[in-house]
């Protein structure tokens, strides 16, 4: 009730040309660089009275530090409805096997997809069971009567990275968590086909939307048109 009544008077102390307040903001890894670190700069650019709290973790945590009032607002993967949460669906983005050149063998043209199964006996580091991703990946793994080899488990991206510089194995993730890496040549990626994951924005339904976090959506969603521009194919509006 404090928080509510510090933002409610912030609002109304805010004049039109003028934004402020603090906005604690919750995302998954895979989006961190290419998405919330782009839009969080340009918008303390934009309104340099705001303050931004950055707070990296997976969907599920995410979920629950917004219902525990930790959070303002969250970047999930593939959300789940809540009737406490208003889940706002922003893209699509595609999913791919990244490993280091020449580790592994896959069938076709480097540039064609290729489907879940032609990594059933490829060594994986992915995040653990709990995680959203690692959930589907099973799931379609079970649906088609196949099993994956995952070896090694990390929460962390950073690590991850490292693990496939170490070819400790390959890592399914959404295209853009690994992009840099895949254009500057260090690693090697193929697009899985038919495997999308949808990124939306909640928020607690019985929280107002200050003026500070309506801007920092817009900023948010105008990076989004940048990211689809730039990785033509990868990223899809719903």
């Amino acid at each position: 009730m404090l928080r509510l009544a510090q933002e409610t008077r912030t609002n109304v102390q805010a004049s039109a040309d003028q934004v402020v307040g603090v906005i604690r903001i919750g995302f998954p890894p895979s989006v961190g660089a290419a998405l919330i670190a782009r839009s969080a700069a340009t918008f303390r650019t934009q309104y340099p009275l705001t303050s931004v709290e950055l707070h990296e973790g997976y969907s599920t945590a995410l979920r629950d530090a917004l219902l525990s009032d930790k959070l303002d607002i969250a970047v999930l993967t593939d959300a789940t409805p809540n009737p406490l949460l208003e889940i706002t669906p922003l893209y699509e983005e595609c999913l791919w096997v990244f490993y280091k050149p020449g580790l592994i063998r896959l069938p076709g043209r480097k540039s064609a997809a290729i489907p879940l199964e032609a990594l059933r006996e490829v060594p994986l580091v992915q995040p653990g069971p709990e995680n959203t991703l690692r959930r589907l990946l099973e799931r379609t793994a079970q649906n088609g009567g196949f099993n994956l080899t995952v070896v090694l488990q990390s929460e962390s991206l950073s690590v991850i990275r490292s693990l496939l510089e170490y070819e400790a194995g390959a890592h399914v993730s959404p295209y853009t968590a690994l992009e840099p890496e895949l254009k500057a040549g260090s690693i090697e990626g193929r697009q899985i086909e038919g495997l999308w994951v949808t990124r939306s924005l909640a928020r607690r339904v019985d929280r107002p939307m200050t003026t500070a976090q309506e801007k920092f959506m817009g900023t948010l969603r105008q990076r989004i048109c940048e990211l689809t521009a730039l990785a033509a194919g990868m990223l899809r509006c719903p």
